[in-house]
């Protein structure tokens, strides 16, 4: 979420955290006033709740609006001050110092000209406050990072009906293979649906991990259930998985090329992987796109048969040369480091 310096100084006016909402009760009261909740913003400014959560999500505001703002709160303080003298209490001195705020405020939005840490310490917020309340609002708008969400829909389209078609490219079953040491895990694993957050969009994934040492003659061992999330860039796909199951976290993060023909059914992708405890190479193929049938027999088949470890020297020597023929692709080594100068 990109602001602007007018966007970010309305976000910190508005947020309960900026302690001249504090001064502007107790000049109002007479009384210390500890906490400032939405109620009294909104009270102070005259914004709706619609409109305070639509700015700090960072949805388009009219500079005109902000200037409103603040004319709003130097008349909420005229009142106050008029209040104060009828009962012989009013503090002109205290007046003019939040007046001089605004004014400030008002001045800095006219002309454009400021920096956003000194208007923060004119309101009475600290640069490390100024820098949280910036981030939750960041963060309220997109919790997870930039690079998991799909790309921005173009100007012309409508942005949900373009990540419902970028995910419908992605969305099915799967089959995972990650070498431990010399142990090829296969994980079935499958990117289920497109998943809104905000003002985001990502792509919602499972995966099953077969647990090491647990395995029988065949390479059939119980699993540990990971769920996660998958973003893409034009050229690659982010997954990052963390495990379902109570105990010490572990998280899963795949990292691999994306191919050209990402449209057809039964596309494989080389690349990366990293856990707490291990890394190294990563093969990703697609075994079914769509999963049609009403009652997902063949997803919930897969999910829970496909986990084990590969112990027949020809399943090993095909995902080996399926690695090598899609990894290579990407600039990666065979050992799945990334080549010099790639």
């Amino acid at each position: 979420m990109n602001l602007t310096k007018h966007h970010k100084l309305m976000v910190l006016y508005i947020s309960e955290s900026n302690s001249f909402w504090k001064r502007v009760r107790k000049f109002e009261t007479g009384r210390h006033v500890d906490v400032i909740d939405e109620k009294d913003v909104i009270e102070m400014t005259g914004l709706c709740r619609e409109t305070i959560k639509n700015w700090r999500l960072g949805k388009p505001m009219r500079p005109s609006k902000g200037i409103e703002v603040f004319r709003y709160t130097l008349e909420h303080l005229k009142v106050c001050i008029e209040r104060a003298r009828d009962f012989g209490r009013a503090n002109e001195i205290e007046y003019a110092a939040l007046q001089a705020i605004i004014s400030a405020c008002v001045q800095a939005f006219d002309t454009g000209h400021f920096d956003l840490y000194g208007i923060a310490l004119t309101l009475g917020i600290s640069v490390s406050a100024c820098q949280r309340i910036l981030d939750s609002a960041m963060y309220d708008a997109r919790p997870l990072l930039r690079s998991v969400y799909l790309p921005p829909a173009p100007k012309e389209a409508r942005a949900r009906d373009y990540a419902q078609i970028e995910a419908e490219k992605y969305v099915g079953v799967y089959l995972l293979w990650a070498k431990v040491d010399d142990v090829w895990m296969q994980c079935p694993m499958s990117i289920r649906y497109l998943q809104e957050v905000r003002d985001g969009r990502f792509l919602r994934c499972k995966m099953n991990v077969p647990v090491l040492g647990q395995a029988d003659t065949e390479g059939a061992a119980p699993y540990l259930q990971y769920d996660g999330f998958a973003g893409a860039s034009d050229k690659t796909l982010f997954c990052t998985f963390e495990r379902r199951q109570h105990g010490p976290i572990d998280l899963f993060h795949v990292v691999t090329d994306v191919p050209d023909n990402l449209g057809i059914e039964a596309i494989t992708l080389g690349g990366t992987y990293l856990t707490s405890i291990a890394k190294g190479k990563v093969l990703i193929r697609r075994t079914s796109k769509e999963m049609s049938d009403p009652r997902h027999t063949y997803y919930r088949d897969l999910m829970t048969n496909a986990a084990k470890l590969l112990m027949s020297s020809i399943e090993v020597e095909d995902v080996e040369a399926r690695w090598n023929q899609h990894a290579t692709k990407s600039g990666q080594d065979h050992d799945g480091a990334q080549r010099p100068g790639m």
